[in-house]
């Protein structure tokens, strides 16, 4: 119920390790209850104990958001009751609590004071009103948690705990109790690589990439996650789920993954594609899985079929414009080479309603198809052979229209994989691409012009005409192409 949000104190805090988790209740309807709506900060440079050096760079909550928060650094949870010097707390305006905190479960007003280092500060000259609640976990054990608002200015920050803080280059290991080394150092964001096709194990494969600046085993571990538009899935990650060293920053993820994959009517997995993938990092010492880094993401790659375009024009009864859709992710339908080549391809149907026509009136007309053996693995693509469109002419006047061009979803399946001697899903399967907005442009009623017997003409407008003149003579002329009528 809660997310997990990494936020940085500044240089010499250790804020690999400082962590806001945010809890958040799942229906906005019901009033807020502030022993379970709150906003976790785990800051352990808060702590009274603490007093920052002229290199660190100083916390400031002049941009916290006003909320109930809970303070769960291992210095302790709990805002002081008596002035605070300047320069503690890590920033150089502590903030200390005027007042007692409850002994029961009652919400109390309470007023925080702003120490600036004047003579009469701890008298509370300067203050913010705040709230405080008294609550009981799970085991019974008391926390507290405060409704606080954002400071006015820089340097202000709220104090919380009186313990010690690890030194420099040390983060505390709730499991032990004790301050162990930071996390190995990543330098960079991981790479999502472009998926390839491997006709050898014949997989279709994505590969996450930690960047790392050893090479050798040096103890260091990496845990690797792959998302979908920033979500997890349980099936990925378990099939992933070992983690990566110096000596080995690749993994690869299966593509099966991504496709509907169904026994017996029964759902196993969803479609994943027409999301964007990508990859999440965090490091860790061999034996210290609990102290984590914080989260490295990668780029993003999307999966799935997209348009050269996806917005087209279309005159009514004019030319046509072509639809042309390609994949982004190369597939398989067999691990047989012959099938691949000859019978492997994606079918993907149309419905074009009353204003747009594919050309025919014949069912296949309004199927568009993407072969395998049309991957190029530079451009990463594989592209369908071009579909026409046409806007519809309904000889009225009835201005222009926004229609959609959709798709239906594309037929789940599986087939026998000799190699992996188990079933795997097509990695299309299930899947319907975004729909292609058209706008047809209104080409009005029909009209019509004609000459009777050489002088006698009657024009569009259905004006009569006696011409008497010798000569050629444009009838009419069509502008959006090149097309004439003359007479003499």
């Amino acid at each position: 119920m809660g997310v997990a949000l990494d936020t940085t104190a500044g240089a010499g805090y250790n804020t690999t390790n400082t962590t806001v988790v945010t809890t958040i209740s799942t229906t906005t309807a019901v009033p807020i209850i502030p022993c379970v709506d709150y906003t976790e900060i785990k800051e352990p440079h808060r702590s009274t104990a603490f007093r920052p050096g002229p290199t660190d760079e100083l916390i400031c909550d002049n941009e916290l958001t006003a909320g109930w928060y809970r303070f769960t650094a291992h210095v302790g949870g709990m805002l002081p009751e008596s002035c605070v010097a300047p320069e503690h707390c890590g920033t150089q305006v502590p903030m200390w609590m005027n007042g007692q905190h409850p002994v029961d479960n009652q919400t109390v007003d309470r007023d925080v004071c702003l120490n600036f280092g004047a003579p009469t500060n701890c008298s509370c000259n300067s203050r913010i009103p705040i709230q405080v609640k008294k609550c009981n976990d799970s085991v019974g054990q008391t926390y507290f948690v405060y409704n606080l608002k954002p400071t006015h200015g820089c340097h202000v920050a709220y104090c919380a705990g009186d313990e010690i803080p690890c030194p420099s280059g040390l983060v505390w290991r709730d499991s032990t109790d004790q301050c162990v080394g930071e996390p190995p150092q990543i330098g960079e964001d991981p790479i999502i690589h472009p998926p390839v096709i491997d006709k050898t194990t014949w997989k279709v494969t994505f590969t996450c990439e930690v960047k790392y600046n050893s090479n050798t085993d040096d103890n260091s571990r990496f845990a690797v996650k792959f998302l979908f538009d920033h979500e997890e899935y349980t099936e990925v990650n378990e099939a992933t789920k070992e983690p990566l060293t110096a000596s080995n920053k690749r993994i690869e993820l299966d593509a099966k993954f991504l496709g509907r994959y169904t026994v017996e009517g029964k759902n196993v997995w969803s479609s994943k594609m027409g999301k964007t993938v990508s990859c999440v990092v965090q490091s860790y010492w061999k034996g210290y899985s609990d102290v984590k880094s914080r989260e490295f993401h990668s780029n993003g790659y999307f999966a799935g079929i997209m348009a050269t375009e996806h917005h087209l024009s279309l005159p009514e009864g004019s030319d046509f414009r072509n639809l042309q859709l390609f994949s982004t992710v190369p597939f398989i339908c067999d691990d047989s080479p012959v099938w691949h080549e000859r019978y492997c391809y994606i079918d993907i149907k149309l419905k074009v309603g009353n204003d747009v026509s594919t050309g025919t009136a014949g069912d296949d007309d309004c199927v568009i198809q993407i072969p395998a053996v049309n991957w190029n693995s530079t451009a990463n693509r594989a592209y369908a052979t071009p579909k026409k469109i046409y806007g519809v002419q309904d000889m009225q006047i009835d201005g222009d229209k926004i229609v959609a061009v959709q798709f239906q979803a594309i037929s789940s399946g599986f087939f026998y994989h000799d190699q992996e001697v188990d079933f795997v899903p097509y990695i299309y399967g299930g899947y319907a691409p975004g729909d292609i907005q058209v706008r047809t442009i209104d080409g009005g009623a029909m009209g019509r012009c004609r000459g009777v017997t050489d002088p006698h003409y009657t024009t569009f407008d259905y004006r009569y005409y006696t011409i008497l003149i010798l000569g050629e003579f444009v009838f009419t002329r069509v502008t959006s192409r090149t097309f004439e009528v003359w007479v003499e």
